[in-house]
């Protein structure tokens, strides 16, 4: 984005701020279905500051631009940010700790859109603005949008229903499990499209890297349950199989309608991260509101035997994708034509040829030299690196397939210069962390901040670290970041549980200079050892044998490399050409 429309579109915000007579305004990437990925006509955040990562706030205060992201898209916001906006590392700072620091006895009024927060990140609020003698104005509507008068509309797209082959449980038998968690007396309020998705086996169109179809639902103990969604997305026959469920359908906006009606009768539950919104409502009608983690979320990520073996598939099909671009690459002549985006797009080309590939499971990081430092690059038209001798080319990818999501990180070398010892080293480094964490066994009962240092261990050694989780939950055929699970310093108390499927990928980045990461999928399965879970690896692409200092790998390190090698040599080289095959060949030799 031009730094000019930037100051316009900020302009006209505190035009219109002026006009509501208020002194601040709190805007973050999520739209109204709280998704880390949102729609293009949805990405208000984007539009008014140009930051396209998927984890930001702002609080324009006054005259000042308070912006807030984690360690992920930090150098990314210095880069695409104007000038005068304060950047501040979550991990160091939030929001509330801000204002309390900042803006205590101010008597500010501070506005907050009702449909894009959640529950408890307003209801935290609320407590904040008390504590400082600050004003907090809940906005049923969704300011911004007054300021973006040229918004793309959305585009309608017909959702489907998966069959039960690939999902291994009929939403029939998934809707009685769910139905068992209620109270006679009780409302499950259903507000994240991904749960909805999950527990009626059903797809869409609305985002484009997740099978999403945007929707809410009501879910009773005895009555029928009730789906609110765009009807121009059903056809006749994906109506009929809901509706064989004992669900009525109804257009999204008579949600509100209906929580009415029913809320003075019933209890209702719903979790904390639900949209503020439907709070709102409830309260007002003075509704019994119970707090519960969506039931359906727990469930959803862990992987039944079904799920699992079509996941074995996805990533069989990725990894002769990978194989042969990696093997493309590498015979590629380094000149202007080959850059971050070309090779991007030939990645892309070679997983459209698999069998069950539906779309790419999120935008790729194609990333060369310095632009790999910074986590969650994407190229543009404006950012297009060519790729040169010598530099560490980062790729970030995945693919979703009709049976399953893939997300794979390789690092690797472009063309035939010396390695520096410093490069090798470091590469070896975070290698060894991902194959410590890979070979883990671990109780039952264990929580994935307790296994988080494992695989940050070898880069402390030398003080280095990296600013992002260590691994992140992965859906099937759904969202490629899954909660609740993951691996990270977050104090997240969610048990790591067999049928889990999760990353493991430390990296690390130095900022002007490159990036490394190194990201496997993984499963989590019963050990041998009677009460302990270990790890059974998905991705079947091999690592860069050119980047590996053997000399400081342990021997079950290197026995490790050489049977994963040799096992993703039998799976996939009957699948490829004889050039690849080849290549595949030279790349799994031990080491």
């Amino acid at each position: 984005m031009q730094r000019k429309n930037c100051r316009e579109r900020i302009d006209k915000l505190k035009k219109f701020m002026s006009k509501k007579n208020v002194d601040g305004y709190i805007l973050s990437t999520y739209d109204e279905y709280l998704n880390e990925y949102v729609p293009e006509y949805n990405q208000r955040l984007k539009w008014l500051t140009g930051f396209s990562g998927s984890n930001g706030l702002l609080l324009v205060i006054k005259n000042k631009f308070i912006f807030f992201t984690d360690g992920r898209y930090l150098v990314q916001a210095k880069k695409e940010l104007p000038k005068k906006f304060m950047i501040i590392d979550l991990f160091h700072q939030n929001i509330f700790d801000w204002i309390k620091v900042n803006i205590s006895n101010k008597k500010f009024r501070i506005l907050i859109d009702s449909k894009v927060h959640s529950i408890q990140f307003i209801l935290k609020l609320i407590d904040i603005c008390k504590l400082t003698k600050n004003y907090l104005q809940i906005n049923k509507n969704i300011m911004i949008d007054k300021v973006w008068t040229e918004r793309p509309k959305e585009e309608i797209k017909e959702c489907y229903i998966i069959p039960k082959k690939y999902v291994g449980k009929s939403s029939k038998d998934k809707l009685i499990e769910i139905k068992k968690e209620l109270k006679k007396d009780e409302l499950f309020l259903v507000t994240s499209s991904e749960s909805i998705a999950w527990l009626l086996n059903l797809r869409g169109k609305d985002l484009t890297y997740t099978p999403l179809i945007f929707s809410r639902m009501l879910i009773f103990k005895s009555s029928r349950c009730k789906l609110f969604i765009n009807l121009e997305k059903i056809n006749y026959n994906v109506r009929k199989k809901i509706e064989e469920l004992n669900i009525e359908i109804y257009e999204e906006d008579i949600i509100k309608k209906q929580l009415q009606i029913y809320s003075s009768k019933k209890k209702v539950f719903l979790e904390r991260n639900a949209p503020y919104i439907f709070f709102q409502i409830l309260k007002k009608n003075k509704v019994d509101i119970t707090f519960k983690a969506d039931p359906i979320n727990l469930r959803k990520s862990i992987k039944n035997n079904v799920e699992l073996k079509f996941s074995k598939e996805a990533h069989i099909q990725d990894g002769i994708a990978l194989s042969n671009f990696f093997c493309w690459l590498e015979n590629q002549k380094i000149n202007e034509n080959l850059n971050e985006i070309f090779v991007a797009k030939k990645l892309e080309y070679f997983r459209k040829k698999n069998k069950g590939f539906v779309s790419l499971s999120f935008p790729t990081i194609s990333a060369t030299g310095s632009n790999g430092s910074v986590i969650h690059y994407q190229p543009n038209k404006l950012n297009n690196s060519n790729l040169k001798s010598g530099d560490l080319f980062l790729c970030d990818s995945g693919g979703q397939y009709i049976f399953g999501t893939t997300d794979v990180t390789r690092t690797v070398m472009i063309g035939k210069k010396p390695i520096k010892k410093d490069l090798k080293d470091i590469y070896t480094r975070v290698l060894i962390g991902h194959l410590d964490l890979g070979m883990l066994r671990f109780p039952k009962e264990t929580k994935g901040y307790q296994i988080d240092a494992i695989a940050r261990t070898s880069l402390w050694q030398v003080g280095m670290d990296y600013q992002h989780g260590t691994g992140h939950g992965v859906g099937s055929f759904l969202s490629v970041h899954e909660g609740p699970q993951s691996i990270s310093k977050a104090n997240i108390n969610i048990p790591l549980t067999e049928g889990m499927i999760l990353s493991n990928e430390p990296g690390y980045y130095k900022e002007n200079y490159f990036g490394i990461r190194i990201e496997n999928l993984v499963y989590i399965k019963k050990s041998k050892i009677k009460g302990f879970l270990e790890f059974e690896t998905l991705t079947l692409v091999p690592y860069a044998r050119n980047l590996i200092n053997v000399n400081m790998l342990s021997l079950a390190q290197v026995n490790w490399i050489n049977n994963y090698h040799n096992k993703l040599y039998k799976k996939l080289s009957n699948n490829l050409n004889n050039k690849t095959k080849n290549w595949l060949l030279e790349q799994t030799k031990p080491i």
